[in-house]
């Protein structure tokens, strides 16, 4: 799998952001046909041509600054086990409660 902090990934969404929109350009010219659905087609190749591009910009943004540093941080699943120390440290709470708790609940 590509690293999302990785040069590869990077290259490979700079360069289809700017294919991307080159073949429109060609396929737009060449083998458009007139028609209320044939007109949302191109606006849909459009719209993956901005999601393409923002992709692009948000990678090199995200290497810039490395607010995310993998899949798992930029997605929130979270790796490993963290444990804290204060629950390893505490003793288990036992019922009934032993001690003064215990006589001073059976003197009443």
């Amino acid at each position: 799998m590509l690293s999302l902090t990785g040069n590869p990934l990077l290259v490979a969404a700079i360069s289809l952001a700017v294919a991307a929109p080159l073949l429109l350009a060609w396929w737009w010219r060449h083998k458009t046909k007139s028609g209320w659905l044939s007109a949302l087609r191109p606006l849909a190749a459009v719209l993956a041509c901005q999601v393409l591009a923002i992709s692009a910009l948000f990678l090199w943004v995200n290497n810039q600054y490395g607010f995310y540093t993998s899949w798992s941080d930029l997605l929130g699943v979270r790796t490993e086990r963290v444990d804290h120390p204060d629950q390893r440290a505490r003793p288990a709470r036992r019922w009934p409660p032993s001690g003064i708790d215990r006589a001073w609940t059976h003197s009443r």
